[in-house]
């Protein structure tokens, strides 16, 4: 670059002008990045130490997210046996050792190390390793289906239906109450007069 201040300045307004026509140029969607490979959206700019919002300063609060964070976001973690938490009220320190649930909520025992027990109500409220964390309960596993098997290899209910995956068994209502040609008339059948 030129010495003097002044063509310093028409320098960089040149080259911010060359950078902003070329941007506007480009589509957004559709285009081609430099690589070649197809663009599905524009990529914003990540904060740095010099740019701490990067491109776009409501997509990211440094305050919440990264590893700088002064008040991070709490992540869901289910609860495992042998899961050290720490309560963030009471300071209590302990491995998980049971889930139950008691008065309608989710209670996790936890046991420290002198073996002493006690519960606490799941949710927010806990840390590990010193990040924020709100506990869930215990993910089910997936039990593999016993029972029949037809000769396709679906499974069978008791009396030999096909039972159907990931859903719960619907069972038949009558219509007796409605009185006698109401109840054929809402099953879609003709009254008889």
């Amino acid at each position: 670059m030129p010495g003097s201040t002044a063509a310093r300045r028409a320098a960089l307004r040149a080259r911010a002008e060359a950078g902003s026509s070329s941007r506007r140029r480009a589509p957004l969607t559709g285009s081609r990045s430099r690589s070649g490979a197809a663009a599905s959206k524009p990529t914003a700019r990540t904060p740095s130490s010099s740019d701490r919002y990067g491109g776009d300063v409501l997509s990211v609060n440094p305050h919440r997210t990264g590893p700088g964070a002064v008040r991070p976001e709490s992540v869901h973690v289910p609860v495992t046996p042998g899961l050290v938490v720490e309560d963030r009220q009471t300071g209590f320190v302990g491995a998980a050792v049971a889930v139950e649930k008691s008065g309608g909520q989710h209670v996790v025992v936890l046991e420290d190390r002198h073996g002493v027990r006690r519960g606490f109500s799941l949710g927010p409220g806990f840390w590990i390793e010193g990040r924020p964390v709100v506990l869930d309960p215990p993910v089910a596993r997936r039990r593999t289906p016993t029972g029949p098997v037809s000769a396709a290899g679906r499974r069978l209910t008791a009396s030999g239906s096909y039972a159907v995956e990931g859903e719960r068994a619907k069972v038949a209502r009558a219509l007796s109450h409605l009185g006698g040609g109401q109840a054929r008339r809402r099953a879609g059948g003709e009254g008889l007069g």
